[in-house]
């Protein structure tokens, strides 16, 4: 696997690039609707107008473009700059150092739940170095520190525990995908099993196999009649194998 790509299978890049389109939205009805909250700083309305006009053409190109066509990095990389990009100019506009738009990075981090550990950690510092731009046109004072340290640390915690959900959700699907793989051997046993039963032969291979199936030391397969009158009982112990 190359870096900087998905662990999910090829052809997922159009399917992240809804979500991503999805988290725009997100972010333009939350600023919207905050707009007219108290902020530290005014905010100017033309600014903001064009930082969504913006991301309602980032949100047009993700979803026009056929992100299956390239190498699953180039759209990691051009999310992952662009989305940070818009973002540290919402800060920017919305008072730097003193924006409460900062935490929207994590919507970023969040995105890393389709990559490997390697690619999180990398998103997550990619983003949290994003997150300290304001300190390069803006005046800190004690408490932003403290602050950007707290976020940071947010950020990589968020970065962890995510990692332990995906771990989590992987360990249930292979899970889900091994009993999908016995039950389907199972199906097809059985299916060989009754095809044989309406010629009056069993094949000994498929009740070795069909034994191989059932958990227990001894298993009795009865067949019954549409009377509820038993026709056919099948014994398979585990030594040997003895057709009743």
């Amino acid at each position: 696997m190359s870096i900087l790509s998905p662990r999910i299978a090829p052809g997922i890049n159009v399917a992240m690039a809804r979500v991503a389109a999805r988290f725009y939205i997100f972010t333009i009805l939350l600023v919207a609707c905050t707009f007219f909250l108290p902020h530290p700083v005014v905010i100017r309305t033309l600014p903001l107008l064009v930082l969504g006009l913006l991301a309602v053409i980032m949100i047009i190109i993700l979803y026009l473009v056929p992100w299956d066509r390239f190498e699953p990095r180039v759209f990691t990389v051009f999310h992952l700059l662009s989305g940070s990009t818009l973002l540290s100019i919402l800060v920017a506009v919305s008072g730097g150092l003193n924006s409460s738009y900062d935490v929207l990075f994590f919507l970023i981090i969040l995105f890393s739940y389709f990559y490997n550990l390697a690619e999180m950690l990398g998103i997550a510092a990619v983003v949290t170095v994003f997150s300290l731009v304001p300190y390069l046109y803006s005046p800190p004072e004690p408490h932003h520190y403290a602050m950007s340290a707290v976020l940071s640390l947010f950020f990589f915690l968020g970065t962890y525990l995510l990692y332990g959900v995906t771990r989590f959700v992987l360990k249930r699907n292979r899970i889900l995908e091994d009993l999908n793989r016995e039950l389907q051997e199972l199906y097809s046993i059985t299916s060989a099993l009754f095809k044989d039963m309406k010629k009056d032969a069993v094949i000994e291979t498929l009740a070795e196999g069909l034994k191989d199936h059932l958990p227990t030391t001894y298993c009795l397969v009865l067949l019954l009649d549409d009377k509820l009158n038993m026709t056919v009982r099948i014994a398979c112990p585990v030594r040997s194998l003895n057709w009743e």
